[in-house]
């Protein structure tokens, strides 16, 4: 006796995944943006900009912030990838779930979001 089998294939689509390499995407620039601190598993506090890709249509975690200029809405990050801050500070749901995500994944704990203790407006 033979069946007919119905298969579904479910696609999972907008999951979090690793990024380019910093020689294939060098610079990035990110809307509704912020800036957030966790604690490590190694004990350091680092700083990351969380914001919307609007070239990748996706939320987006930096790398380590290495070095930042309000001033000039610019970061560069651990991986030397540097970004470009668009428009004023804010909040975007992509970027927060994947910020979520990254956090989980990194055991990283206490984070806070530190972007208007920083952040003036010109």
């Amino acid at each position: 006796m033979s069946e007919n089998l119905n298969i579904k294939v479910l696609e999972v689509t907008g999951g979090v995944h690793t990024l380019p390499g910093v020689d294939v995407e060098p610079g990035v620039s990110l809307i509704q943006w912020s800036i957030r601190e966790c604690d490590r598993t190694d004990g350091t506090r680092t700083r990351h900009l969380v914001g919307y890709d609007t070239h990748g249509r996706e939320g987006r975690v930096s790398s380590t912030i290495v070095e930042l200029n309000l001033d000039a809405k610019t970061a560069k990050t651990k991986s030397g990838r540097v970004y470009s801050l668009k428009g004023d500070p804010g909040q975007h749901s992509d970027s927060e779930y994947v910020w979520q995500t990254w956090l989980y994944l990194q055991k990283a704990k206490n984070d806070a979001d530190v972007t208007t203790r920083l952040w003036r407006k010109s």
